[in-house]
């Protein structure tokens, strides 16, 4: 089953379930990788002494995990402000180039598409490099 559940969540699946089941396996992983190398014993110690500071780390990744589901779930409108910002930029060099409606911007001998859950921030990069290698 996991490698199941990886190579369905790898083809693109979006199934909950199978996202919490690998997270799970991977968190599972992590928790014997630790008893192995510390022993149950310390790991019961420095839970202890350190536990204000374990539940700070698990609120972090709750509240990181909630932002990154409404950054996700705005990524359309993201990519298409980066979109629009780098052709006015590229505008502003005196290189033409041409946006369409499915988030794609479109230069002479190049063009790029902004995918689902990428900003594009990256993309100014790929855009400035295959404008100097025109």
């Amino acid at each position: 089953m996991p490698g199941y559940a990886s190579t369905k969540l790898l083809s693109g699946s979006t199934n909950i379930s199978l996202v919490v089941y690998t997270q799970f396996l991977l968190l599972v992983s992590l928790v014997f990788a630790a008893g192995g190398i510390f022993s149950p014993d310390n790991l019961h110690v420095l839970a202890n002494k350190y536990k204000r500071e374990l539940v700070y780390a698990l609120g972090l990744v709750i509240l990181f995990y909630i932002f990154l589901t409404l950054v996700y779930g705005l990524w359309r409108i993201l990519a298409t402000v980066v979109l629009h910002s780098v052709k006015w930029l590229l505008n502003l060099t005196g290189t033409i180039c041409n946006s369409s409606s499915t988030r794609t911007l479109l230069l002479d001998k190049f063009g790029i598409n902004i995918a689902q859950y990428c900003s594009g921030i990256e993309s100014i990069g790929i855009y400035l490099r295959g404008l100097y290698s025109l």
